[in-house]
């Protein structure tokens, strides 16, 4: 398989990095997001007062495919906005390159 092959498996590639402070025993505390979707091009900048609490910026179903900088800190920023990371998919490990792993 080539990463082209892989890529093709999704509808949506998302580069995703979130800010946020670490508080002990709790969630993070979120203090931005920025994201680019490659196919589209299409660029999030979003403020702590701009994320929506129970409503990801962006698809989390199976045909999502997002690449993360250390993925368990970026999960746990999108765990704290929403109920479920992804609902559609049971966040199945095919849907997230981890790059730091």
């Amino acid at each position: 398989m080539t990463p082209n092959d892989l890529l093709e498996r999704f509808d949506e590639v998302w580069l995703q990095d979130f800010e946020f402070c670490e508080q002990p025993d709790k969630r993070p505390d979120v203090v931005c997001l920025a994201a680019h979707e490659l196919r589209s091009g299409r660029i999030l900048r979003l403020w702590r007062n701009e994320l929506t609490k129970g409503a990801p910026p962006y698809r989390t179903d199976g045909r999502v495919l997002f690449v993360n900088f250390v993925g368990n800190a970026e999960l746990t920023c999108l765990i704290s906005l929403i109920v479920s990371v992804m609902p559609n998919s049971h966040g199945t490990a095919e849907q997230m390159i981890d790059t730091f792993r």
